[in-house]
Order: structure tokens, then sequence, then C-alpha cells
């Protein structure tokens, strides 16, 4: 009542209320009861572990959320580039735009001299068509086309003197414009199959597919069919690859052999 006579006659400030609140809690009897008693200790035990709570696990600043975020997003933007980009496994040979069996020469039977020669580069020849005419001191030999193509080179003229053997042309077989022969080292070759994709540059870059693997060669016979010079050592697998545009036919080439393109995790993941 002495409270409620002050607020109607003086108007008391916050703190002349919160004294008389008190006041009026000191008045009360204190409760030593038993359930008062272990409601206090309860209490006290909970206000005890939130404060160890506190003091062991302190609150992270704002600068610490934001180098832990930017961890976060940086391991998530590797992830995406490691899921996304491939992995690239590939053998590369030096080659030709050439048809399989690959070069055709047009060899001498016999020693003498030459004496004609109807050869001329771009001619298209068939198979058993008279190239040239060798004179010997017996008669006259003819030299016959070993197959039908297109004169790529030609290597003599009439009236020099040949020797058996000599190669006096090179005939590209047909369909060599949209075919390129490969030399690859038998020991980088073992992966390579049938079907796998193929890079070509040749002038320019077209995409082709593996459509024949050979047996290893000495790399003298494998120049041979390639039109390299190729250095004597490893034996040569002559690779075949059928491209998906017209190149020059006779040209050099270089091929990329592409044997895996997994993604960088799948690589790293081990698989297949």
């Amino acid at each position: 009542h002495e409270l409620m006579a002050d607020s109607g006659s003086t108007k008391r400030g916050p703190s002349d209320i919160l004294d008389a609140i008190f006041d009026r809690v000191a008045d009360q009897p204190a409760r030593s009861d038993a359930a008062s008693i272990l409601f206090r200790q309860r209490a006290l035990e909970r206000l005890d572990v939130a404060d160890e709570v506190d003091n062991q696990l302190p609150l992270v600043s704002r600068r610490s959320w934001l180098l832990v975020v930017g961890l976060a997003m940086v391991l998530a933007a590797v992830g995406v580039w490691m899921a996304l980009t491939p992995s690239v496994t590939a053998v590369t040979g030096p080659g030709r735009v050439v048809g399989p069996p690959g070069v055709i020469p047009v060899v001498s039977p016999v020693s003498g001299t030459l004496d004609t020669v109807s050869l001329d580069e771009g001619a298209v020849v068939a198979a058993g068509d008279v190239m040239a005419v060798v004179a010997t001191g017996t008669g006259n030999i003819a030299v016959l086309a070993p197959a039908g193509g297109t004169v790529w080179q030609v290597g003599a003229a009439s009236g020099v003197g040949v020797e058996v053997g000599t190669v006096l042309a090179t005939v590209l077989p047909p369909g060599s414009e949209s075919s390129v022969l490969l030399a690859v080292p038998e020991s980088a070759a073992v992966d390579i199959e049938t079907g796998m994709k193929v890079n070509v540059s040749s002038g320019q870059n077209v995409t082709g597919t593996v459509t024949g693997v050979a047996n290893a060669l000495p790399a003298a016979d494998a120049g041979s069919r390639v039109g390299l010079p190729l250095e004597d050592g490893e034996l040569v697998v002559v690779v075949t690859v059928d491209t998906n545009a017209a190149l020059q036919p006779g040209a050099l080439a270089q091929g990329q052999v592409v044997v895996s393109d997994e993604t960088v995790l799948r690589r790293l993941l081990g698989g297949s």
C-alpha cells in the first residue's frame, strides 16, 4: 500500500521503484525447504556449465568465418574443375596423308638405261600400266605400275642409268586424301586400339579414327610405307587413321592418338 500511495502522490524514478521492489522481496521469509534447496542447486549447476561452455568455446570472429567460407568456396571450385576437366593421355607420331598400304614405290626390275619415262606427277595410273622402259644389252624392259593410284613423285629421267631396285617414282593409293598413316614407336603403340580418336594436323586441324594397327616393322620398312626417313633402332608400328575431312594427298602430318580422356577427378579416384 505504501508503494501505491507513494506512486499516487509522488512520481518516482526508475531507481526508487527498483529499491522498493528489492525491499519488499527482502521482507519475505526465506524458503528453506528441500525443494527450494534442490532448485537452487540445479540452477547453480546449470549456470556453471553454461559459463564453462562459454569459456571453452569462445565466439568465432567474423574474419574467421569469412576465411572458412572462402576456403570452402575454393575447394568447391577445385572440385568442379577436377570433375569437368579431362586429363588426356595421348600418343603422338609423325605421318603422311596417304591411304593404306602406304606409299607405293615404282622400281626398276633390271639394270640399264632409262629409254622412256611415261611418268607425270598427278597422273592416275592403273595396275599394270607401263610407266617407263629400261634399255639393256639384251633388249628393252617395261616398268609396270605395281598398283593403281596417283603418281606422287618422279625421281628419274630418260637417259640416266639405273640399277635393279632403283625407285623411279612413287604412287599414292586411291582414297589417300582422307587417310593418314602414322609411324609410332612400338613401345608407345602398345595401348593404341582401333576406334580411338585422333587429332591430325596437316595444314589444317581435323579429327579422325584409328582403323588399323599394323605389326611392328623395322624403321626402314615402316619409313618406306609412310614416306618418311626414320632412324634405325626400335621397331615401328604403322597406324592407319581415317579422317573426317579431306587433306592434301602426300602432305606431311602429325597425329595425336587419344588413348584416354578421363577427367582429372576420375583419374585421381582410379577410375577406368
